[in-house]
Order: C-alpha cells, then structure tokens, then sequence
C-alpha cells in the first residue's frame, strides 16, 4: 500500500523556487538524466539546488548514476532550502551534483 508520507521534493533554485520534480513512494530512480521536470517536454539534466522530504521518507542521494558515487541521506522532514551548503567532500557540493537516488519509507536497516 502506498504512503502519501513518503515523498521527496527537488527544486532547481536556491529556497524552493524554480521547476520542480516530486517522487512518491518507495523507489529507486537510477538516472536522473532520463527523467523530465514535472510539466515539462524537455528531456534536461535536473540541476536540484533545493529539496524537502516527507514525515516518513528518507532520501540516500548519490552523486553518481545507478545509486553509485559518494552519497548523501536526509531523513523525514528534512528541509533543505541550500544544497550547496552540504558538501561532498574535496569534490564541492551537493549543488546540481544529483544523479540518482533512493526513497525510502521509514529509516534504512543499513547505510555503507
């Protein structure tokens, strides 16, 4: 059964602003660059600057395509009105650095 909680919210400007994509429900989605901004036509690199997640949904971010690379987790509620301000080690920020993720319903048993 499917949980209206459980949804994660991009934005490609700075304090959600801008297009904007939503994902409902558990999944996987392994190549943000096949996906389309919510309305649009336009097959376009998803460049998120800003999210939010659900009360129960945790995001693992990767910064690679097929949930690969350095990775990133924010948990319920999370409101994250600057990307950039969260870094992905000597290789800059989470800005526009997106390539797939996961969406869980409730906490991961395990993260690597």
């Amino acid at each position: 059964m499917a949980n209206s909680n459980c949804w994660v919210q991009f934005w490609e400007n700075d304090s959600y602003d801008g297009r904007t994509d939503t994902y409902n429900n558990e999944q996987r989605v392994n190549n943000l660059k096949d996906e389309h901004y919510d309305g649009s036509s336009k097959d376009e690199y998803h460049s998120y600057n800003s999210l939010k997640t659900g009360p129960t949904g945790y995001l693992i971010a990767f910064d690679g395509l097929n949930l690969t690379g350095n990775s990133i987790t924010f948990g319920p509620n999370s409101n994250v009105p600057h990307l950039d301000q969260h870094q992905r080690g000597s290789l800059g920020s989470w800005q526009n650095s997106i390539g797939s993720f996961i969406l869980l319903d409730g906490a991961p048993e395990t993260l690597d």
